[in-house]
């Protein structure tokens, strides 16, 4: 976890990458034309996440600036998703938040500034702090600290050293600090700076300092989960509490599922109920499906596509069979979309041979027109990685059929990394076959702006057979 006082990397909604795991989508990582790097070029951000996705990328939202996954996320083309992992609830060192762009939801009374909030009690000026700030080589006792732990929460360099302060302190010293804090507890979850001290205590705290904590949190869950700051409070409960706290505190999203899964903060709490909580008492989230229009619109939803994701690693047979079987009768359009390409490539990675192969059954044919689009594109891969045998050899006989077919794959922003890809995975037989289908058009290759990998690739191989 880090220690500074600003938002900093983890799963957030612009990850960039949903996104998604993230978290989890897979959230993401890779190079997949979907994440946040742009080897393929730019797109969206599920998230992260994303997004994804990134989706402003759930680890928390910052990762997908990091959409950044959990399926991840210049022209690096991101090839995982969307991170899907929770939002960055540990880091602080970034300033500010990758989907903090805009205001807060509203949190009622309990405050949603982001950023050295003034409380009651609180000088405007902090004698100890200004000199922190001036000399932040000084190291200085927890009982120098009291009395000002609660306007240094709130300071971004402040919070850093009260955070690691947290890390090694005595169960007393601990008990010190947190009577001036937990009276403001509610304020500082939803603080830039603060929050991440709330965290602290989650992680370090005691069995008691946490349960008074997780008391705070009851009857705001809702208005945490949908804010910038509190949802990375939220996560880190769940991670840290007792399970009966989690199932409790939990139920207070039940009418409120598809809200939290569509926004850019809410959507990485959802992901962690998935990840922390028994599937037998989030069965209401799956139940919340139903109304969205169903499996698929969620699927190809930036942020939905993440918890899509989270459900299919976590949850009972018996609760993911109905979401896969939707989820497989769209697999042809799922594979094109923006989004739904990371939940295909998450099946195929993760999923049964049989479900694999349901998706290869309904996309074989169109091998050499998917390899080209920018979606698609990274689902053919994952095909050629995780297939059988048998469907890589159909893989590579569909896109070998000419010298045309792989000319347009070189020179593809998309297709060439297919091409490599069959570089990767070929067998002797299959890569002696690309390299017949390629030597012909060798010259050209150098020229095309997408072809130098391949070139490059191709002058080791035959360096290597004793060609060159």
């Amino acid at each position: 976890m880090g220690l500074g006082g600003a938002p900093h990397g983890g799963t957030g909604p612009h990850q960039q990458g949903p996104p998604p795991s993230g978290g989890q989508g897979q959230q993401p990582g890779g190079k997949g034309r979907n994440a946040g790097s742009a080897r393929r070029g730019a797109r969206h951000a599920p998230g992260f996440s994303n997004t994804p996705p990134a989706l402003p990328p759930a680890s928390l939202p910052h990762s997908k600036q990091q959409l950044s996954s959990q399926t991840q996320p210049g022209p690096m083309r991101p090839h995982a998703p969307p991170p899907h992992h929770a939002h960055a609830h540990g880091h602080s060192h970034a300033h500010g938040h990758a989907h903090g762009h805009g205001a807060p939801a509203s949190m009622g009374g309990m405050g949603g500034a982001a950023g050295n909030v003034m409380l009651p009690g609180m000088l405007n000026e902090d004698v100890l702090l200004h000199a922190f700030h001036c000399d932040k080589a000084t190291k200085l006792e927890v009982r120098e600290l009291l009395g000002h732990v609660l306007r240094f929460s709130t300071d971004q360099q402040g919070s850093r050293y009260i955070q690691r302060v947290l890390e090694t302190a005595s169960h007393e010293e601990k008990a010190l600090m947190f009577q001036e804090i937990y009276p403001h507890a509610k304020h500082l979850m939803t603080d830039a700076f603060g929050n991440y001290v709330i965290q602290k205590f989650f992680e370090f705290g005691t069995p008691e300092q946490k349960a008074l904590l997780a008391q705070e949190l009851k009857g705001s869950v809702l208005a945490l989960t949908l804010q910038m700051y509190g949802c990375r409070v939220i996560q880190k409960a769940l991670e840290t509490i007792p399970q009966s706290l989690r199932i409790e505190l939990v139920s207070e999203l039940e009418a409120h599922v598809l809200r939290c899964i569509k926004d850019q903060n809410g959507n990485h709490v959802i992901q962690k109920c998935i990840e922390q909580v028994p599937a037998a008492n989030i069965q209401f989230i799956l139940d919340a499906f139903e109304t969205s229009g169903g499996v698929f619109q969620l699927a190809v939803h930036p942020y939905g596509c993440r918890v899509i994701q989270r459900v299919l690693e976590h949850c009972l047979i018996k609760q993911t069979h109905p979401i896969l079987e939707e989820l497989l009768s769209h697999a042809v359009q799922l594979v094109q979309n923006q989004y739904g390409n990371y939940v295909i490539q998450h099946i195929i990675q993760n999923g049964k041979v049989s479900e694999r192969t349901r998706i290869f059954n309904q996309i074989r044919g169109q091998f050499p027109s998917l390899s080209r689009h920018k979606y698609a594109s990274n689902v053919v891969e994952k095909c050629l990685q995780y297939g059988t045998p048998q469907q890589r050899q159909a893989i590579f006989d569909e896109l070998l059929i000419d010298h045309n077919c792989v000319l347009a794959m070189i020179r593809d922003q998309f297709g060439n990394y297919v091409i490599q890809k069959m570089f990767e995975v070929a067998n002797e037989t299959q890569r002696d076959a690309l390299l017949r289908e390629i030597r012909p058009i060798q010259n050209q290759i150098k020229k095309f702006t997408y072809g130098k990998h391949i070139y490059a690739r191709i002058e080791r191989f035959l360096h290597g057979m004793g060609h060159h």
